[in-house]
């Protein structure tokens, strides 16, 4: 079983911060909760270590680290206590609030938090294929914009670059915040067209003539014609572009969403934005063992909560560390069965960068983790993807041999008999050449 470790760490909170999370501080030393934390964890979970889902042959490992209040450890959850004798962990934007009197029950709570977002972490959702950049095309496609008119219905919708900006962005900059220089790697985009004609078949007769669209499941697949512009920008075509598509038929219909209510339509798409990068819904409360837990529900500007926000950053490190690792092996397999593969330095230097990636101390920091994963699977792929290292290009010897002896075998042959028959003739002159002469002697 190869491991991933990931760092667990918590700081118990001073009388100013608790107090803005309006709770009161633990009454416990660091030290005695991190024994207790490490002995309660052991116990519900005698390994320590938790199976990653898609990946039958890793494991999740856990390292816990309790940090004192005057500790300057940051983007590390501060530890509260919570009132009540209910046995409960309240989870809050900044700071987690246990309940409990000593610091074993306080300890027994963390555990049974730490280990339910463990499992949610190796349990990662299916999301948009990886790329190191993004793209979310907002588009509205009309089939007929005169009929649309007629309904006294919008032929265009107020959903531009600002109100992406305004909407979307705040959700996508918490999964992929800004990089140092100030650029993004998701990227926004709207579009209108007009005269878009669905998939053929997919709208029948009794569709059209229905006061209310709705298509069936089995149907949707066929809703994007060929003709719909939906291909991936010219400009940018390393990006993978996740499309938001609005389509209008020329039919009479209830509008559900109204196009210019562009606050709508975005936590609509926000909506599909999570599943498409594979947010996980962390809301509501949830029993686990003696111990309730509580998270928070999505924050209104962004569309996800600190709690959803965190598990997906830890739970996409963990699977851009394995992809990576399982690329970096792939390509040492290429390299090993292919002995006259060359390596350039460029593809070097990646393949070192991201070695340096996955194998460097993980940091508290889960976001931080997650960017670095990114990074480091981006540079594993560029090497093994790289132009240089197509292995069609070089071919084992035994493969030019049968590619090359049915070109020259059979002329080679030709010239060695025309040779060896050169030679006898040449000889038998000789030969008669020199009797005479040997007769006369």
């Amino acid at each position: 079983m190869v491991t991933v470790t990931v760092p667990f760490a918590y700081r118990i909170g001073s009388d100013a911060q608790c107090l803005l999370a309006g709770a009161q501080p633990l009454k416990v030393a660091a030290p005695a909760l991190q024994s207790d934390l490490i002995a309660e964890f052991e116990r519900i979970l005698p390994d320590a270590h938790v199976p990653l889902v898609r990946y039958p042959d890793w494991t999740l490992r856990i390292e816990l680290n309790v940090h004192a209040e005057d500790n300057a450890v940051e983007n590390v959850p501060i530890l509260c206590h919570a009132e009540g004798k209910e046995r409960r962990v309240v989870f809050g934007k900044n700071a987690i609030l246990i309940s409990g009197s000593a610091s074993l029950e306080h300890a027994t709570r963390l555990a049974h938090a730490t280990v339910y977002l463990a499992q949610l972490a190796a349990d990662a959702q299916e999301s948009v294929p990886f790329s190191r950049e993004y793209e979310i095309l907002a588009s509205l496609f009309i089939e007929d914009p005169a009929t649309v008119r007629s309904l006294g219905y919008q032929s265009t919708w107020s959903v531009g670059p600002s109100a992406l900006d305004k909407y979307v962005r705040p959700f996508v900059d918490a999964l992929f915040p800004t990089r140092a220089n100030g650029s993004s790697s998701v990227h926004l985009a709207s579009q209108v067209r007009y005269f878009v004609q669905p998939g053929e078949g997919v709208l029948t007769e009794t569709d059209r003539n229905a006061t209310e669209l709705r298509l069936p499941r089995d149907r949707l697949p066929h809703l994007v014609g060929s003709d719909w512009p939906v291909a991936p920008s010219a400009a940018a075509p390393h990006r993978s572009v996740v499309h938001l598509v609005t389509f209008v038929p020329a039919t009479p219909m209830e509008v559900i969403v109204p196009l210019g209510e562009e606050r709508k339509l975005a936590e609509t798409w926000i909506t599909h934005l999570r599943d498409a990068f594979g947010v996980r819904r962390v809301r509501g409360s949830v029993q686990v063992d003696t111990t309730a837990l509580h998270f928070p529900d999505s924050g209104t500007a962004t569309g996800i909560s600190s709690t959803e926000r965190a598990v997906f950053h830890l739970s996409s490190a963990v699977t851009h560390t394995v992809e990576t690792i399982q690329t970096l092996q792939a390509l040492v397999r290429l390299v090993d069965q292919q002995t006259n593969l060359p390596v350039s330095p460029t593809i070097a230097r990646e393949v070192q960068s991201a070695l340096r990636g996955v194998t460097s101390r993980p940091t508290t920091a889960w976001s931080d983790m997650h960017e670095r994963a990114r990074a480091a699977r981006a540079q594993a792929e560029a090497a093994f993807f790289d132009p240089d290292m197509v292995g069609l290009m070089y071919f084992p010897d035994e493969h030019k041999y049968a590619v090359y002896m049915p070109l020259f075998v059979p002329v080679l042959v030709t010239v060695l008999s025309v040779v060896v028959r050169e030679l006898r003739v040449w000889q038998k002159e000789r030969k008669a050449c020199i009797e005479p002469v040997q007769r006369a002697a």
